[in-house]
């Protein structure tokens, strides 16, 4: 961070006036001033003065330390290990953030103080692109925003974000009200007046400004610039919006943060080929000839929009369009009235805007019924995007989109993305309820957020479509990602005390607020059950609509909710769920989460739980001193079959380390988390994981059970803690192709890559698994593709495009060399129908298998095709040439690339092993450029992931000098849980690769 200094950290004064000082400038003035009235005679009161500000000085330093140290144990664990207080602000150490002159800020808080709150901003602005005649893009505009004053102060701060000129700044109130003096600090992105007098509890003020700011195109937050090509292969300018998270800033000055909010009137002053878009509907249109000097055209009009509701400023959105932009409009009924949703992209993609609207008219109305509560806007605006950060941004009433997540092309969208699109629809729309209607307080709990809007997006889409069977693919798609992160040491709770540094605010958006909260929320659906779960949600949303909420009031209508279904009874009577708070708080404050051991004793079932970490001894290596108030140990809910009992009964480890109950038969095997709905890893005696093993090979379990399964057991194997054997016979038994899902081979082949780059210098090695994978293959794969196209359902369509991956990767000769045919009949005649579910996999092939000019008739398709579903495709192709000066070439121009098709094409070249040093390489010698360019959170967490699966000591040395001499900003915790996964894979090759290899070599024997 620019323009800091580090110093000790000081308590501070109390903010009731908004102007908070260190002790050590306002503290001293009154002793100075005892000093100077004490008798020059009395020189032993001065020693005894002296002395006793001393000792007062040093007790107070100490009691400081104190509660420093004791604030980071609050709420389950905390984080200081050398790596992470580098970067943390919960060390012992804060900045000092400075003013454009170098002095002190006199706000050192990143949080505003609460003395005035907004109440409504008036915003102009009028963006002027380059297609107007301008060298660079400019975005004009003047605020007003009233204020509320809610307790007595002198000095209004507010956010402005870097790159933004203000002027003609004035403060006004009833009484007359003159600014004294200002301070710009950019370090904290705020503004600081003060003004000639206190206001008064509830007295009004207006705070206006005029600003302008570049609109940037490479930087995708705040307000910026994209462009694209229409049918006419003409470039098309647009601007659109990213608010979240602290981005509104950069855009216009506000109070930025999801606490403060405010009502919204927008005016867009736009060029006349251009239409705009807001959260709320258009109110009328009027001619502007104010804007005539800014270019050299001179037709110019004003979009006046109706005054949205209350919302924080990370929703606020606003779409500046070229005429090209068509819409698809459709009045949606609902059983609460009707609202008006229109789909937008460019005129070339009208036709691949009718799915969306499918899911969207089917979602809409099924989230108000769910929740019992009427979506608040008259309309519903979704636009697709040429570059976006996400995925989506759940804008309210504006949602946005990247091409990719809204666009249906029925000749390029694959079957699984196409069930993704739907996802990324109804999870936007459910945000309309998490976020937006009620919001988080801080960005601590984003999960409150986040996580209910990927729970719900599997049951919107599970809506629209019950055949697609969404609930089931919960498991692969974002609970063993959950795992996965969660493993590590360098992961975090859920919930993040104290969060106040940008980089951390946007670090947060990762796996563990997405996908280990949404894993909490589907197993507190298992234990008390959808209709509880719907009345909880219910009672929560209808208690705080338009406002914020915590967790605590989360869990207290979950709690209500339960004892309103169920009272003393039900099947967990005086169970810990009486209490989910108390519950929630051991999966929520902590980091990581359990392992489950499970013995069988005669007719008894011991339990033990302990903390489970990719590392085992990841705290001595990182010399961590996490704490957690509840020692790592959590309140499991644990759901068991066994011979005898198949009907799932449930035991409660209510955080004690072990626990034994008593059964009425002595179980041959017992199976527990049942469903995989708990949020825990599994392990067994060898003897209870051979029975698992002989029943999945009868077909007794489930996908989703298969799966867990073979998640536990590769995971349990690479740590040395179960031999190989467990799960390499576990994928054994998918060769019986029980299971129409797809979710045991995508969570098997996973793991299978992760061992994939540690044995890539041995060809031997290679060639067995290979061999042996081709052989587990063979009758599923034979089996789904002698089925029609016509026959197949949704999930075997998913299912034939995963064996299909699986085939290609391993060479599988039937697959490959069908698909190399179907790629030169194509290159012969491009008008040659490809399936959709295979065009990729067709593409990646006739690179891989052709020369420089298939790869060059690529890469010049990039810039021809109109399909952005192809372009995909495309940018997938272009990283799988097997020509070496090729490989080179590409990886030199990644960065002359937009920031999508780089780092999307640089993920696909680091999992080829033979090229993941050199892009890595590329990376780290074009760090400055790259950020300088980019700088964006997204961004950086992705780029940081690269080296994750890099496995020698001198790959963690690079990797540990590069990452402490850089700023990461928001990338530094993916970075360290690079460095974790390097570690992990270092001790896999020690311990476990001459094993593994091994064992593949007798299983591929003979085939």
């Amino acid at each position: 961070m620019e323009n800091v200094e580090e110093v000790q950290i000081l308590p501070l004064k109390s903010a009731s006036d908004g102007c908070e000082n260190h002790v050590s400038s306002s503290a001293d003035k009154p002793q100075q001033q005892q000093s100077s009235q004490a008798k020059p005679s009395s020189s032993k009161r001065l020693l005894a003065l002296a002395c006793l500000l001393l000792l007062i000085a040093v007790i107070t330093i100490v009691i400081l330390l104190g509660l420093l140290a004791s604030r980071s144990c609050d709420n389950g664990a905390s984080e200081s290990d050398g790596l992470q207080s580098r970067r943390s602000p919960k060390s012992l150490t804060r900045a000092v953030y400075l003013d454009e002159s170098g002095k002190a800020c006199q706000h050192q808080d990143i949080r505003l103080p609460k003395s005035l709150l907004p109440i409504s901003y008036q915003l102009l602005v009028r963006p002027v692109l380059p297609s107007q005649g301008q060298k660079t893009s400019v975005n004009f505009g003047r605020v007003k925003m009233m204020l509320n004053c809610s307790r007595p102060t002198d000095a209004i701060i507010f956010h402005v974000g870097a790159g933004i000129r203000i002027s003609d700044l004035t403060v006004t109130a009833a009484q007359r009200l003159d600014e004294v003096s200002r301070q710009r600090c950019p370090s904290l992105d705020l503004l600081y007046i003060r003004v000639s007098r206190q206001c008064t509890t509830g007295e009004l003020l207006n705070v206006s400004l005029s600003f302008e700011r570049e609109i940037e195109g490479d930087k995708l937050d705040g307000f910026y610039m994209a462009k694209y090509k229409d049918k006419n292969r003409a470039l098309r300018y647009m601007a659109s919006t990213h608010m979240e998270p602290v981005s509104a800033r950069k855009a216009f000055p506000c109070f930025d943060e999801p606490e403060m909010k405010a009502t919204f009137d927008l005016e867009v002053i736009r060029d006349w080929r251009y239409k705009s878009l807001f959260n709320m509907p258009l109110a009328r249109t009027v001619p502007d000839t104010r804007c005539s000097h800014l270019t050299n055209q001179s037709g110019c009009h004003r979009d006046i929009f109706q005054t949205s509701v209350v919302m924080s400023t990370y929703l606020v959105a606003y779409a500046v369009l070229p005429m090209d932009y068509v819409s698809l409009q459709k009045v949606v009924k609902t059983s609460r009235g009707s609202i008006q949703v229109g789909i937008w992209a460019p005129s070339s993609s009208q036709n691949q805007l009718d799915f969306a609207m499918s899911v969207t008219e089917k979602v809409l109305p099924y989230f108000e019924d769910l929740f019992n509560l009427s979506y608040p806007l008259p309309k519903l605006d979704m636009i697709g995007v040429p570059q976006f950060a996400a995925g989506a941004m759940e804008n309210w009433g504006l949602i946005i989109y990247r091409f990719s997540t809204l666009l249906y092309d029925p000749n390029y969208t694959t079957t699984i993305d196409k069930q993704t699109i739907a996802e990324v629809i109804s999870h936007e729309i459910a945000h309309q309820w998490f976020g937006n209607i009620v919001t988080m307080k801080w960005w601590d709990e984003l999960w409150l957020n986040e996580a209910f809007a990927v729970f719900t997006q599997y049951i919107g889409v599970d809506a629209f479509k019950p055949g697609w069977s969404m609930m089931d693919r919960c498991y692969v798609e974002f609970v063993a990602s959950a795992l996965q992160t969660d493993s590590l040491l360098h992961s975090h709770p859920i919930i993040v005390p104290g969060l106040s540094d940008p980089n951390e605010i946007e670090s947060m958006f990762d796996d563990i607020s997405y996908f280990k909260g949404s894993a909490l929320i589907r197993m507190l659906d298992a234990v008390i059950g959808r209709r509880t779960l719907k009345r909880g949600l219910i009672i929560y949303l209808n208690r705080f609509p338009c406002r914020n909420a915590a967790s605590s009031d989360l869990f207290a209508a979950f709690s209500e909710a339960y004892m309103l279904e169920n009272g003393d009874s039900g099947p967990h009577a005086n169970s810990p769920v009486r209490n989910l708070t108390r519950v929630m708080d051991t999966w929520t404050t902590q980091v990581n989460y359990p392992l489950v051991t499970v013995r069988i004793r005669g007719n008894k079932l011991h339990f033990r739980q302990e903390r489970f970490l990719l590392v085992p001894n990841a705290t001595s290596i990182w010399k961590s001193n996490q704490t957690s108030r509840f020692g790592f140990r959590w309140i499991v809910p644990i759901r068991y079959v066994t011979d005898q009992i198949s009907e799932p009964r449930w035991v409660w480890m209510d955080l004690e380390e072990e626990k034994t109950i008593e059964l009425d038969h002595q179980p041959k095997f017992v199976k527990i988390n049942f469903n995989q709905t708990g949020l825990y890893r599994c392990s067994y005696e060898q003897s209870n994981w051979r029975e698992l093993i002989r029943l999945s090979t009868e077909g007794y379990f489930d996908s989703t059970d298969v799966a867990g399964l073979l998640n536990d057991a590769f995971t349990l194997a690479y740590i040395n803690r179960l031999n190989i054997s467990v799960p390499i016979e576990l994928f054994e038994t998918l060769q019986d192709d029980h299971l129409s899902s797809a979710t045991p081979w995508s969570i098997a082949m996973h793991k299978i890559s992760e061992i994939g780059p540690m044995i890539a210098g041995d060809q031997q090695a290679m060639t067995d698994l290979s061999k042996f994978i081709v052989k587990i293959l063979n009758r599923p794969l034979r089996n789904i593709l002698s089925k029609k196209e016509a026959e197949l359902t949704h999930m075997e369509r998913i299912k034939r495009q995963t064996l299909n991956q699986i085939a290609v990767m391993v060479d599988e000769p039937l697959v490959t060399n069908k698909l190399f045919k179907m790629y030169q009949q194509w290159r012969a005649n491009t008008s040659f129908p490809l399936p959709p579910d295979e065009i990729e996999l067709i593409y990646e092939i006739g690179v891989y298998k052709g020369n420089t000019s298939d790869w060059q008739f690529f890469k010049n398709r990039l810039n021809e095709i109109e399909s952005y579903s192809e372009a995909k495709h495309v940018c997938s192709a272009l990283a799988m040439s097997s020509d070496v000066d090729t490989n080179y070439r590409l990886i030199q121009s990644l960065l002359n690339l937009n920031s999508q098709e780089a780092f999307s094409i640089a993920a696909k070249l680091c999992r080829r092993s033979g090229l993941r040093e050199l892009v890595w390489s590329y990376f780290e010698r074009n760090w400055d450029i790259m950020m300088e360019r980019y700088d964006m959170a997204f961004t950086l967490t992705e780029v940081t992931k690269f080296p994750a699966e890099f496995h020698t000591e001198y790959d963690y040395q690079r990797l540990s000098s590069f990452f402490a001499n850089r700023d990461l900003q928001s990338g530094w915790r993916s970075a360290f849980q690079s460095l974790e996964s390097v570690k992990a894979n270092i001790n896999w090759i020690a311990h476990n690769l001459d094993d593994f290899k091994s064992f593949i070599r007798q299983k591929a024997s003979g085939l």
